[in-house]
């Protein structure tokens, strides 16, 4: 019993130096070893447990000076848990057999030897065949750990360290169970280093892929900073750019009016040869000079007024705006145009009051180049002025000024290109029928400078209608107020003229 005592003492005294092994290994991976790459951690820990197999020899319980009772097989057991490949598991129980001879080369050690090389090969198997299986992780090492334990017993009992009677009455049914018990205990501690050894992994690798989001995302605000600091210069420049294309044209455009209006006086003097010495050709050259310096002065104004535009130095000055004195400077701009064409021009005016609030030049700016543009690409029929007043789908009332032309139309996909600055709606018009494309652009700035907007309606081949919509604050008080009076009294709207007017007279009407 002496013996047994001691026994008990040596397998107590084995599970106490397995665990401390074990929790000074897990500090030390923990704090020194975590960055050791996989393939030399496996390594080290077929090492660890070849050392730990030693370590339980160094305190086993010798029954005899040759044989010693210890849990020696216990690293092997938990080997699975740390290491997939059966060939290292193999390795691990070889290494364990190994060192048994270094306690003395006798019959007992080389038992050990085999014992320990058989259950390293057993261990290695039953834990490929279980993975094999759809038992639960818990089952799987429960039943890997009572059929190491039984090869060990069976093991001890074959290979005759001891004699095997006295073995299996005497000393296995107490040897058996400690070594099972103390197995179990082992193993799952294990078990539970392995889980917090997951949560630590998973938890480093969170914290590196976090540390890496975080670093890309101060590259990338560094970037974003970069780009708006570069954005901001190039803001900068682009401002002074703009302040100098504004100087530049102020500056040219007195510079080039100057000759310019002297060339226009002179070519007009001699285009009406007063003193009547010249001849009928050379009257003719000074028309043409007179004639492209007024397109010289029309561009010239026109990118100038864009300019402004743009640079927002245009200004508006609204005011009262007689609706039949506009109506009487269209007719008389364009009605010679129309003489001279061939084509008719009507005006219709329908429930616009005779006085609006609006800037009378720029109106009258947008209804000139809006007429030029339609006369220029009508060549039969006529054109129409439309004033009327509109009411939009809340109810509210726009006066408004419709251009209807009987011309080649625009394609779909081109109305809205064309009131892009010096666009054309197709290469050859602007050969065909002459201008810059600035009338349409410079057109939807003013009206836009006026809180209004141009709209259009368009068929190929039939015509097109630009609609001038101006805000209803451009209806006088009193005007909105006897408007509003006829619409509570169910009095019929005057709407705009539908239908197309004759075509063969000249003549406006208002």
């Amino acid at each position: 019993m002496d013996n047994l005592g001691d026994y008990f003492k040596s397998f107590f005294a084995n599970i106490s130096t397995l665990l401390t092994f074990t929790y000074l290994g897990s500090l030390a991976y923990k704090y020194v070893l975590y960055r050791v790459p996989v393939n030399w951690m496996k390594v080290l820990y077929i090492l660890l447990s070849i050392a730990a197999g030693w370590l339980s020899m160094m305190y086993g319980a010798r029954l005899t000076p040759t044989v010693i009772f210890d849990l020696r097989f216990v690293p092997i057991l938990a080997a699975p848990l740390f290491l997939s490949r059966p060939s290292h598991i193999m390795l691990i129980g070889i290494g364990i057999g190994l060192t048994r001879l270094s306690f003395g080369l006798n019959h007992a050690a080389w038992a050990g030897f085999g014992n320990m090389v058989i259950l390293g090969v057993v261990t290695a198997l039953t834990s490929e065949l279980l993975k094999r299986t759809s038992l639960r992780q818990t089952a799987r090492i429960l039943l890997l750990i009572l059929i190491v334990n039984l090869f060990n017993v069976a093991d001890i009992a074959i290979l005759g360290v001891y004699p095997v009677a006295t073995y299996l009455i005497e000393l296995a049914p107490l040897s058996g169970t400690a070594g099972l018990f103390f197995s179990f205990f082992f193993t799952f501690i294990l078990h539970d280093f392995k889980a917090d050894f997951l949560r630590r992994e998973a938890l480093n690798k969170t914290n590196r892929e976090l540390a890496e989001q975080f670093r890309l995302a101060e590259e990338r605000t560094a970037e974003l900073q970069q780009i708006h600091d570069e954005l901001e210069v190039k803001n900068e420049e682009l401002v002074a750019a703009s302040r100098y294309k504004s100087e530049f044209l102020a500056n040219m455009s007195h510079e080039l009016r100057t000759p310019l209006n002297s060339m226009l006086i002179l070519s007009q003097f001699l285009a009406e040869n007063q003193n009547g010495t010249l001849s009928e050709e050379e009257i003719e050259f000074a028309g043409i000079i007179h004639s492209s310096g007024q397109d010289l002065l029309t561009l010239i104004n026109d990118i100038l007024d864009l300019s402004k535009i743009e640079a927002g130095h245009m200004s508006i000055m609204p005011g009262e705006v007689n609706v039949s004195e506009v109506v009487e400077a269209m007719t008389r701009t364009f009605e010679p145009v129309a003489v001279q064409k061939g084509l008719y021009f009507h005006i219709r005016s329908t429930g616009v009051p005779d006085i609006i609030h609006t800037d009378e030049q720029r109106l009258q700016q947008i209804l000139k180049n809006l007429l030029s543009n339609a006369f220029k690409f009508t060549q039969r029929g006529g054109v129409t002025l439309t004033f009327y007043v509109e009411m939009d789908a809340e109810g509210i009332q726009h006066p408004a000024a419709a251009i209807r032309d009987t011309g080649i139309g625009i394609r779909a996909d081109k109305r809205e290109q064309i009131f892009e600055a010096f666009y054309q709606a197709d290469g050859t018009t602007s050969r065909k029928f002459g201008g810059t494309g600035l009338g349409l652009s410079i057109s939807r700035q003013f009206a836009r400078l006026l809180g209004g907007e141009i709209r259009l309606t368009s068929e190929e081949g039939t015509g097109s209608t630009f609609t001038l919509l101006l805000p209803s604050s451009s209806l006088s008080g009193q005007e909105q107020e006897l408007r509003q009076l006829a619409d509570d009294a169910k009095l019929p709207r005057l709407t705009p003229l539908s239908s197309p007017l004759p075509e063969g007279s000249n003549r406006s009407s208002l």
